[in-house]
């Protein structure tokens, strides 16, 4: 799986491009994307991975992503 989080105009028209193709699955819309069971096993193992890459590193997801990521708040 590749991720894509930030495009330029250039990437744009080639994940365009692959997607006419038609031959590779681009995977544009998580919620949609979820559907399809094998594809939500995938992304499962794809946020595990990649939480345990920045827990071992000791990244902190939300300093470096805070607009895509919001830290848990805690209701009292």
């Amino acid at each position: 799986m590749l991720d894509l989080l930030l495009l330029t105009k250039k990437g744009a028209s080639l994940l365009r491009a692959i997607k006419e193709l038609d031959q590779i699955p681009v995977i544009d819309s998580i919620p949609k994307a979820l559907i399809d069971k094998r594809i939500a096993e995938t992304i499962k193992y794809d946020v595990l991975a990649s939480d345990m890459y920045n827990i071992i590193y000791g990244n902190d997801l939300y300093k470096k992503i805070a607009i895509f990521v919001q830290k848990p708040i805690a209701l009292i």
